[in-house]
């Protein structure tokens, strides 16, 4: 159980890191 929840809490935290890479490029080509 501990175990899926550090696996659980890896991929949310890889998603909320490609989700913000997304919005920053976002920003940069709305603000060129």
């Amino acid at each position: 159980m501990y175990r899926d929840l550090v696996i659980l809490l890896y991929v949310s935290f890889d998603l909320v890191k490609c989700f913000a890479l997304y919005l920053f490029k976002l920003i940069w080509y709305l603000a060129m």
